[in-house]
């Protein structure tokens, strides 16, 4: 039986359980489209951060608003503590890594076209971007 080798283009996914993640966020405006309120709001979560390294970056879409968030620890905290705060929440998340990303954002759009298809998708919880890098994101879709 010939042996199949690994495809750095075909999406693995993977079934987790995730606790739920306290962060501090920035808020898009949810008259506008998701791609609009992104990239803004990402950058001005980045610009009023001391250093960028170290901590872990999520975006989530809550009734049309984008969030950039950052987990909260204690420099965000004290850095930032004029932001929001919100629960990212705990459960089962189907997780699919993207590399390179940044170069074609429509495969972000893809993947979680994709994944919000299962028969599993559970519609009560948010669909969650946690950014690695710039150039690898893990998307992380809530399945029953």
């Amino acid at each position: 039986m010939p042996k199949t080798e690994w495809n750095p283009l075909m999406p693995v996914d993977t079934i987790v359980e995730s606790p739920s993640i306290s962060v501090r966020y920035v808020a898009g405006d949810s008259s506008k489209p998701i791609n609009e309120q992104a990239p803004q709001v990402v950058d001005e979560l980045e610009a009023g951060m001391p250093s960028l390294q170290g901590s872990k970056f999520f975006g989530v879409v809550v009734d049309g608003e984008y969030r950039a968030c950052v987990r909260r620890d204690s420099m965000v905290d004290t850095e930032m503590s004029n932001l929001a705060t919100f629960d990212i929440p705990a459960g089962r998340y189907v997780h699919r890594r993207l590399i390179d990303w940044d170069h074609d954002v429509g495969l972000l759009v893809q993947a979680v076209e994709e994944l919000v298809s299962r028969p599993d998708f559970d519609p009560t919880r948010y669909v969650i971007e946690h950014y690695r890098s710039h150039t690898e994101v893990v998307i992380r879709v809530p399945v029953t």
